[in-house]
């Protein structure tokens, strides 16, 4: 367990390290992948696919759209439900 923490460790500081100077962190890049790939979805699919609770991803969510990466939107057909 040690040793595998030490590894993932390593690889985030060469992510860091090697990442591109705009200005998103770690956690709001692989978000806007996860989107790019999922095309339009609400943010409870993003929590399943990314393994964490849609609350995790509300300030990172808001960040991109702030941004302009990202538009969020009601969805037509249930109005309770927010695409990105």
């Amino acid at each position: 367990a040690t040793e595998l923490r030490e590894s993932m460790m390593a690889v985030t500081r060469q992510l860091r390290r090697h990442r591109p100077d705009n200005g998103l962190t770690l956690s709001q890049m692989q978000l806007l992948g996860e989107i790019s790939r999922a095309g339009v979805t609400t943010p409870a699919e993003l929590g399943v696919r990314l393994h964490v609770r849609v609350q995790s991803l509300t300030d990172s969510l808001n960040e991109l759209v702030a941004r302009a990466l990202i538009v969020r939107r009601p969805d037509e057909t249930d109005r309770r439900r927010q695409l990105v």
